[in-house]
């Protein structure tokens, strides 16, 4: 089981994504900032997600939660 990283996770391709990953058994994170309103695209998920609504500028931030789930991969598709 890997844990995974998705930025900008909430967007077309992102949501996708995150099913398809879901469904390998490995542990999802997803970090968006929700500028474009598509919280509502995270409550149609049906799927299990550690959600944080960030921005991938925010530094600090990403060294705590890198620290604190020891994440394996990165998969980047903020803009």
């Amino acid at each position: 089981m890997h844990t995974i990283l998705i930025t900008g996770g909430l967007g077309y391709i992102g949501s996708i994504l995150l099913k398809t990953l879901q469904k390998k058994n490995n542990r999802i994170l997803c970090l968006d900032n929700c500028n474009f309103n598509n919280y509502k695209i995270r409550k149609k998920l049906s799927i299990k997600i550690i959600f944080f609504k960030k921005s991938i500028s925010n530094e600090k931030f990403l060294k705590k939660i890198f620290k604190d789930y020891s994440i394996n991969k990165v998969i980047h598709l903020a803009a």
